[in-house]
């Protein structure tokens, strides 16, 4: 079985619906996986000593970690009881594979992770952008399309992250064939692709790894 944690602010006053969307796109794109276990953390339950007895309960055995709400350089950040990953807990991701859909966290946070024992981490080096409401079942359909693939099939990481640069290339072209609001949406998601990295060990890293 994968045992697979996603927090997720619900309750942020500004992109609380955003969240809950990639929260819901994920969620329900690997419901009916057999061999995932699903963890969910929304903003009422969220604190980083949820997450510490959580992520302590795997006893060091590989697991997925999904963080979506706000974050910044060196943390993952919830509305309702500030930092939820940061410094004080890094070393409870070993074996982790972790995916950070917040500002900046892959500055100094994914190297901290991978530091402490984290296999690979992806994130964003700079703001992740999703200003138009209606697009936002774009923004997170684009985002979340390596780590939906890399648990649905045997493919490594690293082609599945690459795979989500070229939907982000598709969605992108499309767009700029629009309307006004669309291609600025694409500008938007232009430059959410160009800040979006993966970092570790992923070359060779598979679902399987994950699957004990």
């Amino acid at each position: 079985m994968i045992n697979k944690v996603i927090v997720y602010d619900d309750n942020d006053f500004e992109l609380g619906d955003y969240f809950e969307t990639s929260y819901l796109d994920i969620t329900n794109n690997v419901s009916l996986l057999d061999y995932v276990i699903t963890n969910s953390v929304d903003g009422m339950t969220c604190s980083i000593n949820y997450i510490n007895n959580l992520l302590t309960s795997f006893n060091q055995n590989p697991s997925v970690f999904v963080g979506i709400s706000h974050g910044n350089e060196d943390e993952m950040v919830m509305n309702n009881c500030g930092a939820y990953v940061n410094s004080t807990n890094a070393h409870n991701f070993v074996n982790s594979l972790v995916f950070s859909a917040t500002c900046r966290s892959a500055i100094n946070l994914g190297p901290l992770l991978l530091s402490n024992g984290c296999n690979s981490f992806i994130g964003f080096i700079d703001d992740a952008l999703a200003t138009y409401e209606e697009f936002y079942h774009l923004y997170t359909a684009c985002e979340n399309y390596c780590i939906k693939e890399f648990l649905n099939t045997e493919k490594s990481l690293q082609t599945t992250f690459d795979e989500m640069m070229d939907y982000f290339d598709n969605q992108i072209n499309l767009l700029f064939d629009g309307n006004d609001d669309e291609v600025l949406v694409a500008m938007e998601l232009q430059s959410n692709k160009d800040n979006l990295v993966l970092i570790g060990n992923n070359s060779n890293l598979t679902k399987s790894f994950y699957n004990i």
